[in-house]
């Protein structure tokens, strides 16, 4: 269920910008006010084995609010978000962008089997979740940075 309301944010919210190293590569992210609301979204797409990026963005010129930034991070991470998310976008533009600059359809992505633990980051802190895949114990720690 959180899949498809990620999918929906990303459809709504989200862009996929040029990497900017000229190699077609676009990267997912989303910007909001709410620090709480982005921080939620990393957790989510953590459990999903997608790695991101929180940052924040200062108020400036064309934002009067703070907004915070969630990029997915990595080649690895990329290809899920293509698979998970990004080909169920509603956007043919996005979901083109998404799946671009990722690797070969022949490349392994897996998806997760069970979810067997998570102890979520507090503000400035490391948080933990472990994931069973194809058999193997898969250990993911994100950090929160303030």
């Amino acid at each position: 269920m959180w899949r498809a309301y990620l999918t929906g944010l990303f459809d709504t919210d989200g862009t996929l910008d040029d990497s900017g190293h000229g190699d077609g590569v676009f990267v997912p992210r989303l910007k909001q006010e709410g620090r709480g609301k982005v921080y939620s979204i990393g957790f989510l797409l953590n459990l999903l084995g997608i790695g991101v990026r929180i940052d924040e963005r200062k108020p400036g010129e064309n934002n009067r609010e703070v907004l915070y930034d969630c990029v997915v991070r990595g080649v690895r991470s990329r290809k899920l978000f293509s698979k998970l998310i990004g080909s169920r976008l509603q956007s043919s533009k996005k979901r083109e962008r998404a799946s671009s600059g990722v690797g070969s359809a022949e490349d392994p992505v897996t998806e997760i089997d069970e979810v067997l633990s998570v102890e979520p980051a507090k503000s400035g802190g490391v948080g933990y979740a472990a994931f069973k895949v194809q058999g193997l114990l898969i250990n993911n720690s994100f950090h929160i940075s303030e």
